[in-house]
This record gives structure tokens, sequence and C-alpha cells, in this order.
């Protein structure tokens, strides 16, 4: 153990130098402790849970770190005071013993905000059930494809275009088809490319449509499994749109909501 000239304390050494294997204690107030491998700092406390270590400025108290059990926690007490404990797979709102504090911890707020968040799990939100869950959130583009009675032989486009946006197992939808070509296939008018199944079928979907053949009126309906069909209302008669009533510069827009599997 070595005192200096300059009021340091210096044990295992014999000048100031936090690199060097040892233990400082200067007389500016710098406390260093070195070792090659392993932990150089133990801090404990004995019997009862609370703070370990409190930090300080001046003579008020910013913050501190303590023991909860087998666990850890840290924190400050202003403004509210704000603490997280850390242990059993995870960190939690806490008192500034380090007991559990429900609902009352922020992440970020409006002004102050975190940017990307990465989850391989889900998000409850308003709740703690299985039906406040949201575990799938995506969106992205599709590419639609006309058929007709399953085939689609010789169809070109100068518009084939989709977006979705999923939410659980609801998906949203938008696509727009315009035809440069309706090709030889004949048959019943479908839609397919969707970017998921649907598990039910779905009424709610609008569809506006132009240059079309001996057609009073259309309705869409997305059917159980892949695809949109189109009906055709023709002097009173109901029918399954069909290839004859499609024209090559025929188009197509439609959005709506559907089901799919989680």
């Amino acid at each position: 153990m070595t005192l200096d000239g300059s009021g340091n304390l210096l044990v295992g050494k014999t000048s100031p130098d936090s690199t060097t294997v040892g233990v400082e204690a200067r007389g500016s107030g710098i406390l260093t402790a070195t070792r090659d491998s392993g932990t150089p700092v133990f801090f404990g406390r004995n019997t009862t849970d609370g703070s370990i270590l409190t930090f300080q400025k001046g003579s008020t108290t910013v913050g501190s770190i303590g023991a909860s059990g087998n666990e850890i926690f840290i924190g400050s007490p202003n403004s509210g005071g704000t603490y997280l404990r850390l242990g059993g797979g995870g960190f939690y709102p806490a008192t500034s013993t380090g007991a559990n504090s429900d609902n009352t911890t922020n992440i970020g707020d409006p002004a102050v905000r975190f940017k990307d968040l990465y989850l391989s799990g889900g998000v409850y939100l308003g709740g703690t059930g299985s039906a406040n869950k949201l575990d799938d959130y995506e969106e992205g583009t599709w590419t639609p494809v006309i058929e007709f009675g399953g085939n689609s032989v010789g169809v070109t486009y100068s518009v084939q275009s989709g977006r979705y946006t999923k939410v659980g197992d609801v998906v949203t939808f938008y696509m727009q088809v315009n035809l440069t070509a309706r090709g030889t296939s004949t048959g019943a008018v479908r839609f397919t490319g969707f970017p998921f199944n649907s598990v039910s079928a779905a009424t709610s979907v609008s569809i506006l449509t132009g240059q079309l053949s001996s057609v009073d009126d259309i309705q869409a309906f997305i059917d159980t499994g892949e695809g949109l069909n189109l009906e055709s209302r023709n002097t009173g008669t109901q029918s399954s749109l069909t290839h004859s009533n499609v024209n090559s510069n025929s188009s197509f827009y439609a959005s709506g909501i559907y089901y799919t599997s989680l």
C-alpha cells in the first residue's frame, strides 16, 4: 500500500493508473479498481431488500440500484419515481423497493419516442386475455391475376397491381387490373393471387369496372379459399360474370376485407 505526495492511496500499485491492476483512492475523489480477469468491484447487502448503491447530484438523490429477493432493480425517485426490476426472464415496472408496480410506467412519450420495436411474439392491447393479443401485422403488395374458367391464356395487362394490410386474421386489400388483351380462355371470371387464403366467404367487397359488355350491375365476393368472384345482373337475371362480358380494354378496381387463418 502506498500513500503518495498527492494524497492518493494506492493498493497493489505505486502510481495512479486506471489500467494497472490494483486499487486507487485518489485525493481528487476518483476511485478505481482494476483486475486482469474477473469482477473488480463487489457491493453487498445482507438480510433485507433495498438499495445497495445510491447516486446523488449535490445533496439530491437521483437514483439507486438495489436488491429485491434474488433480483436487481434500478431507478430514480424523481418525477414520481420510475424503477425497473430485472429477473425471471424479463424486466418489470417496480416500486422504490423493487416490488411490482402495475400499470404505472410508460415507454417514451409523444415528444420523446423510441424508433423501431422488434418483437418475435405479440402485443397485448387494452387487456391481458388472448382476445387482446395482436400477434401479426403485415403490409405489402400482391399481383392480381384474372382467370376465365380457371385459366388465363393470352391475357395481357397495362396495370396489374395490388396492396394489402394484415392485422391479426383480418386482411384489407386493394387491386387494380387493366387489360390490353382478354386472351382465349373461357368461363367464369375469377381473380386470384391474393396474399392469403380466405377462411370464409366475404361479401364486404367494393368493385368498380369499366368497358364490360351486356352488364347492368356487378357484385363481388371472396369465396372460401383464394379468389374474388364476380356476378353480373342483366335484365333482372343474376349470374356469374364470364369471358363474354369482358373485353380487351376492360378494367377492374376492387377493395375489401376478408378473414384468414392466424
